[in-house]
């Protein structure tokens, strides 16, 4: 989907952006964007996206624009929500994948997967467990320490989910899931060194420890469903980088521990004439982070920084046909946040304990034209906002308080579609959409290699997107979209006032797919798919102002897909980057050298994957 875009750090580091609302390309104590959901589980609050693996998922939901009437969180850009596909409580059964990997110019991998669902009690019990680990090939070499393919990653996890029906319409299921990534160096090079190669002092790895547990109550209630989860995430994000400055070796380490705890209740009900939902949300986050500086064998303690954030909201969405294909939809949210930042420090008998209090109204309304059975029309307009914090840092001997405004989000966007995508022979969908964005916030890095957090002021997003689908015949399936955005900072803070009329960061002026989708039965239990695309990803700049005025992107990536299936088992192969194509995917990987503007993060050479699946 070029509506979605992504940082490039690596598994487990990365931020998601959907349709242009991008902040920032770094990670910080600023609430994301996008609000991402496991079934009905908040994954994040501060963080990245914690890479998942998406083994044994029943669909991915993407929710563009303000969020805030349909979920809990009030997503600025949108909503990821995956659905992993829940116990069977009538049949036993399971599957398994594996396969191998192997990367141009880099290494050897695999990655491994297995389901099983059993049913305890017919139609009344039953668990379904998942387990799977990978390794990601390396293929960065570093010459200065004579080490090749250094950032192999690494990764491991599962899910389990228990569902209990103990009577007509009730259903409770608790669950978690758990899984590290570790990856042993960072994956940039720099513009002057031969390709995939970069020479650095020391190791720079990474590791994400991600687990979460949660229970879910569903209940039907004449026609109307009621659905309530509470969950507790644990997440620990670690990463070293290589701080030298001169010949002495210095390395700088951060650790986050983030703690979540959430509750998402809705009641919602779909008739012919009406739909309607009404929830609440409440959530407790709390990220604590140290950060270290200096020789690397003992590193002196930097920061030692908490920020804790309390919220709770209603939120609701009413929708209504009033005749002739017209139908109306208004919703509305109500926040409350309050949040406070700690510097601990041993050395130190009190701390500051700024706290911060905020209530704010997010409504929307929407109307909808069905012209045709086929043709449909529609005008949105969505707002959401985002609490503000209070940003306390410490270093050395000093203390620091700084205030963040909230930032907020209106869009409003036209569109329409015809068609419905797989079914009729062709399919097309296209909108555009205008969004003004007020006191923007955004986690940056500081001349120093240091992070922080701050408002850039006000900005505007421009943007045309449109999907077409194609189908000539049972057999072949050729698809296209394309996603068109402009974004500028109009107002800007005092302290970015040299970046007036600048980009946002990390959104790409134009991106676009085509694809193509080619079936052939041979009997009643083989089948052959085969499936080729072609993804360009237009220049975007790494951040706003220097020195992170960077370009970054302009490449073309081509995918190649088999699959060949008889009965229950299935052989594969994938190829991505099929021609080793040469670019820049994200112009950083080192804070301390942001200042020479000449990182890179190539594509993932040419990756070929062989597997073998099995459903039983």
């Amino acid at each position: 989907m070029p509506i979605l875009a992504s940082t490039h750090l690596g598994p487990g580091r990365n931020k998601l952006f959907i349709r242009g609302v991008a902040d920032s390309s770094f990670s910080g104590f600023s609430q994301t964007t996008v609000g991402e959901y496991l079934g009905d589980v908040r994954l994040t609050y501060y963080a990245p996206d914690p890479n998942l693996n998406l083994y044994d998922m029943e669909r991915v939901e993407v929710l563009e624009g303000p969020q805030g009437t349909l979920y809990g969180t009030g997503g600025l850009g949108g909503i990821i929500r995956l659905v992993p596909t829940p116990p069977d409580l009538a049949r036993n059964e399971g599957s398994l994948s594996i396969g191998a990997i192997g990367v141009a110019h880099g290494s050897d991998g695999f990655d491994a997967a297995g389901m099983v669902n059993v049913v305890l009690i017919p139609e009344h019990a039953a668990l379904r467990l998942v387990a799977y680990s990978s390794v990601e090939p390396g293929y960065i070499d570093d010459p200065s320490r004579g080490l090749s393919n250094v950032n192999e990653t690494k990764s491991q996890g599962g899910r389990f989910a228990l569902s209990v029906s103990p009577a007509r319409d009730w259903l409770v299921t608790i669950g978690a899931a758990m899984q590290n990534i570790t990856s042993k160096d960072s994956q940039y090079v720099l513009r002057e060194s031969p390709p995939l190669q970069r020479s650095t002092q020391i190791s720079q790895p990474f590791d994400n420890d991600y687990a979460l547990g949660y229970a879910t109550l569903e209940k039907r209630l004449d026609g109307a469903q009621f659905t309530s989860t509470t969950s507790i995430v644990r997440h620990n994000v670690d990463s070293t980088i290589d701080a030298t400055v001169s010949v002495r070796p210095r390395k700088f380490e951060e650790d986050t521990a983030i703690r979540l705890i959430s509750n998402e209740t809705r009641f919602s009900e779909r008739s012919e004439q009406e739909s309607w939902v009404a929830g609440f949300t409440g959530l407790l986050a709390r990220a604590s982070t140290i950060r270290k500086l200096g020789n690397i064998a003992d590193p002196e303690v930097i920061a030692k920084v908490s920020n804790t954030n309390l919220e709770a909201a209603l939120f609701g969405q009413y929708s209504r046909s009033i005749g002739s294909g017209v139908n109306l939809t208004g919703g509305t949210r109500l926040s409350y946040a309050r949040s406070t930042g700690e510097v601990g420090d041993e050395n130190r008998e009190t701390t500051a304990d700024p706290k911060r209090t905020q209530f704010r109204l997010s409504p929307m309304a929407a109307l909808s034209w069905q012209l045709s059975s086929r043709l449909l029309t529609f005008l949105h307009w969505q707002s959401a906002f985002r609490p503000g914090l209070l940003e306390v840092t410490s270093v050395g001997a000093e203390v620091a308080s700084q205030r963040v405004e909230a930032d907020s989000i209106s869009t409003l966007e036209f569109g329409g579609r015809f068609g419905k995508a797989g079914h009729d022979p062709i399919s097309l969908s296209a909108s555009v959409s205008y969004s003004r964005w007020s006191d923007i916030q955004a986690d940056q890095i500081d001349q120093a290699g240091l992070p922080f957090t701050d408002n850039l002021g006000n900005g505007r997003i421009k943007t045309f997107e449109a999907q077409a689908m194609w189908l000539p015949s049972k057999s072949l399936q050729l698809e296209a979209s394309v996603f068109i955005s402009s974004s500028r900072l109009a107002k800007p803070m005092p302290r970015f006032a040299d970046a007036k009329e600048r980009e946002l960061p990390n959104i790409p002026h134009f991106g676009g797919r085509v694809a193509g989708t080619l079936s052939h039965r041979f009997d009643d239990r083989t089948e052959m798919h085969v499936n080729g695309s072609v993804r360009y990803v237009g220049s975007s700049d790494l951040g706003i102002g220097f020195p992170l005025d960077v370009s970054q992107g302009r490449y073309a990536d081509a995918s190649l897909r088999g699959r060949l299936v008889r009965g229950t088992v299935e052989l594969s192969i994938d190829v991505d980057n099929l021609f080793d194509t040469r670019g820049n995917r994200f112009a950083f990987g080192n804070p301390f050298a942001i200042g020479e503007q000449n990182q890179v993060t190539p594509l993932i050479p040419r990756r070929v994957r062989v597997g073998i699946g099995a459903r039983f």
